[in-house]
């Protein structure tokens, strides 16, 4: 769980606010098309989704198009993931 932990943290590193949101909401399985009080565009979302599945094959599409994350050892460190600075939430 803490290399995976490791790996979504370096994944964020250096990208905006929106990619860990859509990070947590893959994990809560909500709809990822809007972020907090904004919206994502959907070339920002698609763009994150494709890194997830391209660099660290953690997420998959079903066949009705839900994403979600396909290992529980992912779905598991992204609840522990905290925010980072610049965040909705960071304290």
């Amino acid at each position: 769980m803490a290399e995976a932990l490791r790996e979504l943290e370096h994944f964020l590193k250096g990208r905006s606010s929106k990619a860990w949101e859509v990070i947590k909401r893959l994990n809560l399985r909500c709809h990822v098309g809007r972020s907090g009080e904004g919206r994502i565009s959907k070339d920002t979302l698609n763009r994150l989704l494709d890194a997830l599945t391209g660099e660290l094959f953690v997420v998959v599409k079903d066949g009705i198009g839900v994403c979600k994350f396909s290992d529980p050892v992912y779905r598991y460190a992204a609840e522990r993931l905290l925010p980072t600075k610049g965040t909705r939430g960071y304290n």
